[in-house]
């Protein structure tokens, strides 16, 4: 009876030592998602469960609220091109379609003929929307021969949040400016209340004209083109040794070919004047000659005379 006593309370004793450790470590465990982390580690089963029965719902949504960091950017997009066309009223006929087809507009533009070549080029400013750029400029490589391209993304996010923050800030104040003119007693607080006022709504009317200028030079990339009218395309591709010795003497010889042509043109051209130069002259040395003639004739007379 006695051994029976003693199993009885060493097996009652176990029990409240297990039931004791199970309760301190609930109390100290942290809950992950219904499931007890004992001892600051998650059980491995029910992580995995947690993540059967959440994870895909949280990173769903998680993917569908976050928005693009690209989205939020401020960007002012701006486009460098050289261009060469051996047609030149065709491709700027052309240039001047597809820049109303894609909703933009020629800002500035300045052309000219070199007379040295009788070559025609052109200096453009123009502006396409933003997102229609890069289709803009694969036409224009398409339509011209492009021989110097260089863009640039500037990033003006921190001064447009910078300014829509002031502009918020000043029309609050403005708001509360209104109020107090409205409770205002003496001419002493109107006067004053109306002068910052004015300070105020002058910030405001120049920060809305630099958000509006942002967001032109946003909604809008400018592209800088110069059109050049040749006879002969710049060939861009990279040449072996042999090949642009060849074309250096071919130049060479263009070059000299040209020279011979402008002498030409410059004889044919000054023709009159030479030859109003020549009359002329002929007149001044005519007299000067039949004046030396006849010296040279009198003196024969006298030497003649005389012995």
């Amino acid at each position: 009876m006695k051994k029976f006593i003693c199993i009885f309370l060493a097996l009652f004793l176990i029990c409240c030592a297990f039931w004791g450790c199970k309760a301190a470590a609930e109390d100290s465990g942290a809950v992950y998602n219904g499931y007890y982390n004992y001892g600051g580690a998650v059980a491995e089963d029910a992580v995995i469960d947690a993540e059967l029965a959440y994870g895909e719902t949280f990173s769903a949504s998680t993917s569908e609220n976050k928005p693009s960091v690209a989205d939020n950017r401020k960007l002012i997009r701006t486009l460098s091109l050289s261009v060469e066309t051996e047609n030149y009223d065709d491709l700027m006929a052309q240039l001047q379609e597809r820049i109303n087809l894609c909703g933009g507009y020629v800002e500035n533009m300045e052309a000219s003929t070199r007379y040295s070549s009788s070559s025609r080029y052109a200096n453009m400013t123009i502006r396409v929307p933003a997102d229609k750029l890069d289709e803009f400029a694969g036409q224009i490589s398409e339509i011209s021969n492009v021989v110097y391209r260089t863009e640039s993304n500037r990033d003006i996010t921190t001064s447009y949040v910078d300014t829509q923050s002031r502009r918020d800030a000043l029309a609050t104040e403005q708001d509360r400016l209104l109020e107090l003119l409205e409770q205002a007693g003496s001419l002493d607080e109107i006067l004053q209340i109306e002068s910052r006022l004015t300070e105020v709504r002058y910030e405001l009317q120049s920060i809305e004209s630099q958000l509006r200028t942002y967001d032109n030079q946003i909604d809008y990339a400018t592209i800088s083109l110069d059109v050049q009218e040749v006879k002969i395309y710049t060939d861009t591709e990279e040449k072996g040794f042999w090949e642009e010795l060849g074309e250096g003497f071919v130049d060479s010889m263009k070059g000299v070919w040209n020279v011979i042509k402008s002498v030409f043109s410059f004889l044919i051209i000054a023709l009159p004047y030479l030859l109003l130069v020549g009359v002329v002259g002929l007149a001044v040395l005519i007299p000067i000659l039949l004046s030396g003639k006849k010296r040279r004739a009198r003196r024969k007379s006298s030497s003649e005379e005389t012995q």
